[in-house]
């Protein structure tokens, strides 16, 4: 049989070759995981095998390698069994599930009388040659340069003609029990006229396949015990995987053990999974090539707007590296709320990089065995998250250590001591993992951390940090994104032939009125709810569902009412209310001060999960008033006889900070002299008693978070005016005392 087609789907050998001519029945220790998965979903007819040492080359670096292209025989739950066609070359190979590749006739094997000449070689180790074979003879050269070439230079056969390899097996040939009686066999089958007839070529045959049953028996038999044969196997896979010197002794300490142990033992599964982790780890390969700077850049630019900070650090690492420099220590964290591109930035910088990714998700791990692995003493034990993600995987790759601020804390058992091994440069050269039970190096991966809420992160491990905040997006920025990146997605996963346009008029509309978030995640899912309806419109025969534009009316019959109303005007916001600005792991949102001027004895009362930091805010607000009572148009000796409660609404959720402290203070002065505060402004400073106005922090996400409420302007400290995006919409007035700030925030107007 030979094959026609054009390109094959790839099948990755790790520690094994066919041969043309061969049938072999492979276990799935010798195949790689990946391409035995979709070949075994899928069924091709035919495949081609492909001898590599880590599944990390399959498919970018197979280009130019000699495979077999193979018939599949038989799929099992565990093992494939493959005839081999013929020996072809790779021309290019390109990902899917599984891969494929496009190939070209492999290395000729000349004539069936050079290759019997070959197999005559290596029978009599250089006696002279005799013509006369044809194909049939194929299989046998394979099964005796199977049993004459060292298992680690099957794949070089590979690459060179048949009867080359024959000749460098040769040299390898020692006398053992069957060979003298298979060349016997052969030279009495010689005819004179040097044509095998027919009942000669079953002869051959019959005592080729004898061979061919002893020869799958010899990797058992050598091993001492038939039920070994997998052991022989993992010892190939670990000659091939380039174990450190510390790494290969234990591997054959514990191969010995293995040896010496009944599978019935306790204890042999779990030597059996360690040294299939071993031999699954990238412990040594060529580093990726420092990528273009220029494509990265462009990379980088094309799949994510905005977010200039973040892919300016990445490019200067990377133009750090293109120098020669080592780079070392760069350990970014993306913090921010979430739907900002976090993750999604993540996965650019690693195709920018040309890297692959590998998510480590952290959320909810207590204990530091998660990380580090158990010790093989346990029951089930096994590796850590981090060799599990470095299984299979290239030396390099760029590990995503996702929800870092997630991370559980136990007073004795915390995984955050065993993070600080991994994002040391220090240390991480010699990672150690309780299960592998030996140093691996780390150094060559590129870590990269997200987080929601930095300010969880613990101390020790924000030190091994740089962080670079993703507060959010402006209205603009998410009209761009939405436009250029969100439509599309969504449009493509809809299934609609001919998805219907959308306008940027709508567009803004949805972003304004239905979604009011710091990212995108949320004008994802109303899109998503938009063009699920037009499919149901499509399925039931409207002709307009593809053709008519999406509006705003079919906005507000889809998804309801607009779910967020403009901001309260100028004169509707009641006495003794505020709008105060906050930060959360969510986002900026906007925070209404409510105070009440009640009978009393001049306390102070705090509701709504207030911090001690605010409790101390609103005592020095407080004191400011009484301060000030003159100025403000008070009576001293009324303040004594009033109680102030200050409240906060949302009271399930906690509050602390310093940074509400000036719209407290303007809240109490509405609220003890009847005035109106301004309800299209919000206001954000810490106080100090002498009535300065002190720079805060989150300035960014705050502003997000007033343009999102539409309002038309923000009260911000004076030191905050190099902290000011340029490109919101809402206007900014900086103060430095508070006398400017009540110069802004009330107006003389009678209250509707």
């Amino acid at each position: 049989m030979s094959t026609n087609a054009t390109s094959l789907a790839l099948l990755g050998l790790l520690a094994d070759a066919v041969l043309p001519g061969e049938t072999r029945s492979l276990s799935a220790s010798a195949l790689d995981p990946g391409t035995f998965a979709a070949v075994r979903k899928h069924k091709p007819s035919e495949v081609l095998a492909l001898a590599v040492r880590t599944s990390a080359e399959l498919p970018s670096f197979v280009n130019g390698r000699v495979g077999t292209a193979c018939e599949v025989v038989r799929i099992g739950k565990d093992s494939l069994e493959l005839r081999g066609l013929r020996r072809v070359k790779v021309q290019r190979a390109s990902a899917g599930a599984p891969p494929s590749a496009t190939f070209e006739e492999g290395p000729r094997d000349g004539a069936p009388e050079v290759l019997l000449a070959g197999l005559t070689r290596l029978l009599t180790a250089g006696a002279a040659a005799h013509p006369g074979a044809d194909e049939d003879t194929a299989h046998a050269v394979a099964a005796l340069l199977r049993a004459a070439a060292p298992q680690a230079a099957l794949r070089e056969a590979m690459g060179a003609p048949l009867e080359s390899a024959l000749d460098a097996a040769t040299a390898s040939v020692s006398s053992a029990s069957g060979v003298a009686e298979v060349r016997a066999r052969i030279d009495a089958l010689r005819p004179s006229a040097g044509v095998l007839s027919a009942d000669d070529k079953r002869e051959l045959s019959a005592t080729i396949s004898k061979l061919q049953r002893d020869l799958d028996l010899l990797p058992k038999l050598e091993g001492g015990d038939a039920l070994h044969g997998d052991i022989v196997m993992i010892e190939r896979r670990l000659d091939l995987a380039g174990l450190t010197p510390d790494a290969l002794d234990l591997a054959q300490r514990q191969c010995a053990a293995l040896r010496g142990m009944s599978k019935s033992h306790h204890d042999y599964a779990t030597l059996i999974a360690h040294l299939e982790l071993m031999a699954s780890l990238p412990w040594s390969g060529a580093l990726s090539e420092t990528p273009s700077f220029d494509a990265l850049r462009q990379s980088l630019e094309t799949q994510h707007f905005g977010l200039g900070r973040a892919k300016k650090r990445i490019l200067e690492y990377v133009a750090v590296r293109a120098l020669g420099g080592a780079a070392r220590g760069l350990v970014l964290c993306l913090a921010g709320p979430p739907g900002v591109g976090k993750t999604s930035l993540a996965r650019s910088i690693a195709d920018g990089l040309g890297r692959k990714l590998i998510r480590v998700p952290l959320g909810g791990v207590h204990d530091e065995a998660e990380i580090r692995g158990h010790r093989r003493s346990f029951s089930n034990a096994g590796p850590g998250r981090i060799l599990r993600g470095m299984r299979r995987a290239p030396r390099d790759p760029v590990m995503l250590l996702d929800e870092l601020d997630k991370i559980g804390v136990d007073s004795w058992r915390s995984p955050a001591a065993a993070l600080l091994e991994v994002l040391d440069p220090e240390q991480n050269h010699a990672f150690s993992d309780n299960f592998l039970g030996c140093g691996f190096d780390l150094s060559a991966v590129l870590f990269i951390a997200t987080a929601n809420n930095p300010d969880a992160i613990l101390p020790a491990l924000r030190d091994r940090l740089e962080l670079v905040e993703l507060e959010g997006y402006t209205i603009a920025e998410k009209l761009v994104i939405g436009r250029d990146h969100v439509l599309p997605r969504v449009m493509k996963e809809s299934g609609l032939p001919t998805p219907p346009p959308v306008d940027e008029v709508t567009l803004e509309g949805l972003i304004t009125g239905w979604t009011r978030e710091a990212g995108v995640r949320e004008l994802q899912r109303v899109l998503g709810s938009l063009f699920r309806e037009r499919a149901v419109r499509h399925l039931s025969g409207d002709a307009a569902a593809l053709s008519e534009s999406v509006g705003l009316e079919e906005v507000a019959r889809v998804l309801g009412p607009s779910r967020y109303r403009q901001a309260k005007t100028l004169h509707n916001l009641p006495v003794g209310c505020v709008h105060g600005l906050s930060v959360s792991a969510e986002g900026g949102s906007v925070l209404p001060i409510e105070v009440l001027a009640l009978p009393g004895k001049g306390e102070l009362r705090l509701t709504g999960r207030q911090g001690e930091v605010m409790r101390e805010a609103a005592e020095t607000a407080r004191s400011c008033v009484q301060a000030r009572a003159a100025a403000l148009g008070l009576d001293e000796a009324l303040l004594a006889t009033r109680d102030l409660h200050v409240h906060l609404p949302e009271a399930a959720v906690k509050k602390d900070g310093p940074s509400a402290g000036l719209a407290t203070f303007l809240a109490m002065v509405s609220a003890l002299t009847g005035r109106h505060a301004r309800g299209d402004v919000a206001v954000t400073g810490e106080l100090t008693l002498l009535g300065g106005v002190r720079a805060v922090g989150g300035v960014r996400a705050k502003l997000l978070a007033a343009e999102r409420a539409a309002l038309a302007a923000v009260v911000l400290p004076g030191d905050n005016a190099a902290d000011v995006p340029s490109e919101t919409r809402v206007a900014r007035v900086h103060v430095d005392t508070i006398d400017a700030a009540l110069a802004v925030v009330f107006v003389d107007v009678e209250h509707a």
